[in-house]
């Protein structure tokens, strides 16, 4: 595991979750990183969430590094979100982005693995959680 020193950039991570208790589990194990984390419910900041289509993201730079949510988000699927930002050319990293769930079918994962997004099952553990914030973190780092 990848433990940010103190001159490290914080990561800028945005959780959209309805589920109190891996909201919470997440915000523990970002916080432990250094992340600078944001929480929401449902991404309202976003151009693409609200749009009934996708809009272009007219930011100058990614709004957040990492982006994780769950399976649905208020009012929209995560996969139908995702696609949504990739018409419009969001700048965070696809890889970056986490949705998990613990019912996923063969045809939402099918379609996940296609977009290039990951998916983490629940149950799932800590030390997996943690691998994949090092390959965020080792993406992130070439970027710059």
């Amino acid at each position: 595991m990848i433990k940010q020193a103190a001159n490290a950039p914080k990561y800028r991570v945005f959780i959209f979750f309805e589920n109190e208790d891996i909201k919470n589990l997440l915000r523990k194990a970002l916080k432990k990183r250094g992340y600078d984390i944001s929480v929401y419910i449902k991404p309202e900041r976003c151009i693409n969430y609200a749009a009934s289509e996708f809009r272009l993201c007219l930011s100058a730079r990614a709004c957040a590094d990492i982006i994780i949510m769950g399976r649905h988000i208020v009012e929209i699927k995560s996969l139908d979100f995702i696609e949504r930002q990739i018409k419009g050319k969001c700048k965070v990293p696809l890889e970056n982005k986490l949705i998990i769930s613990g019912t996923f079918d063969e045809l939402d994962t099918a379609r996940a693995k296609a977009l290039g997004v990951r998916i983490m099952h629940m149950p799932f553990t800590l030390t997996e959680l943690y691998k994949w914030f090092d390959g965020c973190e080792e993406r992130l780092k070439k970027m710059k």
